[in-house]
Protein backbone atom coordinates (compact mmCIF):
# COMPACT_ATOMS: atom_id res chain seq x y z
CA UNK A 1 0.00 0.00 0.00
CA UNK A 2 1.66 3.80 -0.67
CA UNK A 3 2.27 5.46 1.96
CA UNK A 4 1.75 9.29 2.46
CA UNK A 5 4.83 10.80 0.43
CA UNK A 6 3.85 8.88 -2.85
CA UNK A 7 0.05 9.86 -2.32
CA UNK A 8 1.20 13.52 -2.32
CA UNK A 9 3.71 12.52 -5.40
CA UNK A 10 0.70 11.15 -7.05
CA UNK A 11 -1.16 14.16 -6.71
CA UNK A 12 1.69 16.06 -8.17
CA UNK A 13 2.24 13.81 -11.24
CA UNK A 14 -1.32 14.07 -11.66
CA UNK A 15 -1.31 17.93 -11.56
CA UNK A 16 1.70 17.63 -14.00
CA UNK A 17 -0.43 15.02 -16.55
CA UNK A 18 -3.39 17.41 -16.40
CA UNK A 19 -1.23 20.86 -17.08
CA UNK A 20 0.37 18.67 -19.98
CA UNK A 21 -3.50 17.68 -21.06
CA UNK A 22 -4.20 21.73 -21.20
CA UNK A 23 -1.10 22.20 -22.78
CA UNK A 24 -1.73 19.73 -25.84
CA UNK A 25 -5.38 21.22 -26.08
CA UNK A 26 -3.80 24.98 -26.06
CA UNK A 27 -1.76 24.01 -29.29
CA UNK A 28 -4.53 21.73 -30.85
CA UNK A 29 -7.09 25.00 -30.94
CA UNK A 30 -4.75 27.07 -32.41
CA UNK A 31 -5.81 28.14 -35.95
CA UNK A 32 -3.40 26.47 -38.68
CA UNK A 33 -2.03 30.21 -39.78
CA UNK A 34 -0.81 30.36 -35.64
CA UNK A 35 0.20 26.93 -35.67
CA UNK A 36 2.14 26.68 -38.91
CA UNK A 37 4.12 30.19 -37.24
CA UNK A 38 4.96 28.56 -34.44
CA UNK A 39 6.38 25.99 -36.30
CA UNK A 40 7.98 27.87 -39.20
CA UNK A 41 10.05 29.82 -35.94
CA UNK A 42 10.92 26.61 -34.24
CA UNK A 43 11.89 24.89 -37.57
CA UNK A 44 14.34 27.61 -38.15
CA UNK A 45 16.10 27.70 -34.87
CA UNK A 46 16.30 23.43 -34.96
CA UNK A 47 17.86 23.59 -38.16
CA UNK A 48 20.29 26.65 -37.33
CA UNK A 49 21.11 24.56 -34.74
CA UNK A 50 21.99 21.32 -36.95
CA UNK A 51 23.43 23.39 -39.64
CA UNK A 52 25.68 24.49 -36.42
CA UNK A 53 26.53 20.54 -35.59
CA UNK A 54 26.85 19.50 -39.62
CA UNK A 55 23.71 17.84 -39.64
CA UNK A 56 21.40 17.77 -42.36
CA UNK A 57 17.94 19.99 -41.93
CA UNK A 58 15.06 19.05 -41.39
CA UNK A 59 11.12 19.17 -42.75
CA UNK A 60 8.64 20.42 -40.79
CA UNK A 61 6.52 17.77 -41.12
CA UNK A 62 9.17 15.82 -39.49
CA UNK A 63 8.98 18.44 -37.10
CA UNK A 64 5.59 18.32 -36.29
CA UNK A 65 5.64 14.18 -35.57
CA UNK A 66 8.40 14.58 -33.52
CA UNK A 67 6.95 16.97 -31.44
CA UNK A 68 3.50 14.97 -31.33
CA UNK A 69 5.36 11.61 -30.37
CA UNK A 70 7.71 13.81 -27.56
CA UNK A 71 4.65 16.07 -26.15
CA UNK A 72 2.55 12.49 -25.48
CA UNK A 73 5.76 10.43 -24.57
CA UNK A 74 5.82 13.23 -21.95
CA UNK A 75 2.21 12.88 -20.87
CA UNK A 76 2.75 8.87 -20.92
CA UNK A 77 5.54 9.39 -18.40
CA UNK A 78 3.57 11.77 -16.06
CA UNK A 79 -0.03 9.81 -16.33
CA UNK A 80 2.60 6.67 -15.64
CA UNK A 81 4.76 8.11 -12.56
CA UNK A 82 1.03 9.15 -10.85
CA UNK A 83 -0.21 5.89 -11.54
CA UNK A 84 3.00 4.11 -10.36
CA UNK A 85 2.72 6.63 -7.03
CA UNK A 86 -0.95 5.43 -6.68
CA UNK A 87 -0.87 1.95 -7.43
CA UNK A 88 2.27 1.34 -5.47
CA UNK A 89 4.31 -0.59 -8.64
CA UNK A 90 7.76 0.68 -7.28
CA UNK A 91 7.20 -0.92 -3.71
CA UNK A 92 8.89 -4.54 -3.23
CA UNK A 93 4.96 -5.95 -2.28
CA UNK A 94 3.02 -4.73 -4.46
CA UNK A 95 1.07 -7.43 -6.67
CA UNK A 96 2.06 -7.29 -10.52
CA UNK A 97 -2.26 -6.91 -11.52
CA UNK A 98 -1.81 -3.43 -9.58
CA UNK A 99 0.83 -2.44 -11.04
CA UNK A 100 -0.17 -3.99 -14.55
CA UNK A 101 -4.06 -2.10 -14.15
CA UNK A 102 -2.32 1.37 -13.26
CA UNK A 103 0.11 1.55 -16.26
CA UNK A 104 -2.81 0.30 -18.29
CA UNK A 105 -5.01 2.98 -16.70
CA UNK A 106 -2.36 5.42 -17.74
CA UNK A 107 -2.31 4.54 -21.24
CA UNK A 108 -5.85 4.61 -22.03
CA UNK A 109 -6.15 8.16 -20.32
CA UNK A 110 -3.08 9.50 -22.95
CA UNK A 111 -4.77 6.97 -26.07
CA UNK A 112 -8.14 9.09 -24.95
CA UNK A 113 -6.11 12.47 -24.94
CA UNK A 114 -4.52 11.50 -28.31
CA UNK A 115 -8.02 10.65 -29.77
CA UNK A 116 -9.68 13.98 -28.28
CA UNK A 117 -6.38 15.94 -29.16
CA UNK A 118 -7.41 14.71 -32.79
CA UNK A 119 -11.10 15.48 -32.72
CA UNK A 120 -10.96 18.91 -31.39
CA UNK A 121 -8.63 19.98 -34.25
CA UNK A 122 -11.26 18.93 -36.59
CA UNK A 123 -13.31 21.82 -35.68
CA UNK A 124 -10.35 24.11 -35.83
CA UNK A 125 -9.83 26.51 -39.16
CA UNK A 126 -6.76 25.07 -41.51
CA UNK A 127 -6.58 22.06 -39.05
CA UNK A 128 -7.61 18.67 -39.37
CA UNK A 129 -8.23 15.29 -37.65
CA UNK A 130 -5.77 12.93 -38.92
CA UNK A 131 -5.40 9.01 -37.81
CA UNK A 132 -2.12 9.06 -38.07
CA UNK A 133 -1.33 11.18 -35.33
CA UNK A 134 -3.66 9.60 -33.73
CA UNK A 135 -1.31 6.46 -34.35
CA UNK A 136 2.22 8.83 -33.37
CA UNK A 137 0.52 10.22 -29.91
CA UNK A 138 -0.20 6.54 -28.65
CA UNK A 139 3.20 5.57 -29.69
CA UNK A 140 4.50 8.58 -27.96
CA UNK A 141 2.08 7.52 -24.87
CA UNK A 142 3.17 3.79 -24.99
CA UNK A 143 7.03 4.36 -25.01
CA UNK A 144 6.43 6.99 -21.70
CA UNK A 145 4.46 4.45 -20.30
CA UNK A 146 6.88 1.89 -20.88
CA UNK A 147 9.59 3.32 -19.89
CA UNK A 148 8.08 4.41 -17.10
CA UNK A 149 7.08 0.71 -16.23
CA UNK A 150 10.39 -0.27 -16.57
CA UNK A 151 11.76 2.02 -14.49
CA UNK A 152 9.55 0.82 -11.48
CA UNK A 153 10.46 -2.55 -11.48
CA UNK A 154 14.15 -1.99 -11.64
CA UNK A 155 13.50 0.36 -8.36
CA UNK A 156 11.05 -2.85 -7.19
CA UNK A 157 14.25 -4.89 -7.63
CA UNK A 158 16.46 -3.08 -6.09
CA UNK A 159 14.20 -2.01 -2.89
CA UNK A 160 13.46 -5.88 -2.49
CA UNK A 161 17.78 -6.49 -2.63
CA UNK A 162 18.06 -3.92 -0.03
CA UNK A 163 15.52 -5.60 1.87
CA UNK A 164 17.04 -8.94 1.95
Amino acid sequence: MPDRKDLVTGFIFSALSAAAIAFIFSNSLQPAAVSGALSGGLLEKVNAFLSGAGLPAISEKLLRKTAHLCEFGLLGILTSSAACCFSGAALPRTRRRAAVTGFTVSFAVCALTAISDEIIQYFVPGRACLVTDMLIDASGAALGTLLCAVVARLVRKRRKRTQN
